[in-house]
């Protein structure tokens, strides 16, 4: 059902901007969340939410943040991953949901330090456009 919905959303974009114009907003979202992903692997937070918006972050098993300040949002991430080996970020879906909304879709392999085991989330990332910029508004997390 919801490949259907994007489906729909994909052919009004692409009747109303042209299918060209379509893909390249898509591959500017793809590029921006392949961005977030280099920075995670790197444990970058302040590159994952660079940018003057808040983000709402929803850690596993806990409510959503109200939204953060981009400084507040990096210590956070920070905090949460800091004692994990990461050894995978897989962006599996990237998709417009809208005319300036969009999501990713990643799963994230990591080994807390001092295990040998792999543990495993799903993270979401909301993203909104903002005058042809990608921006990442919300961030949330899915035990796998």
């Amino acid at each position: 059902m919801r490949s259907a919905a994007v489906m729909v959303t994909f052919a009004v974009l692409g009747s109303f901007w042209g299918a060209g114009e379509c893909r390249a907003l898509q591959s500017d979202l793809a590029g921006t969340a392949g961005r977030i992903r280099d920075a995670w692997l790197r444990h970058d937070m302040r590159a994952v939410v660079s940018g003057p918006d808040p983000v709402e972050i929803r850690l596993p098993n806990s409510r959503p943040s109200r939204p953060l300040a981009p400084a507040q949002a990096a210590a956070l991430l920070a905090s949460f991953v800091d004692d994990a080996e990461e050894t995978e970020f897989d962006l599996r879906v990237v998709r417009q949901t809208g005319d300036d909304l969009g999501y990713a879709e990643a799963l994230r392999k990591f080994v807390v330090s001092g295990t040998s085991e792999e543990l495993g989330h799903t993270v979401f990332l909301g993203f909104q456009r903002v005058e042809s910029i990608w921006r990442l508004t919300e961030i949330r997390f899915s035990p796998e």
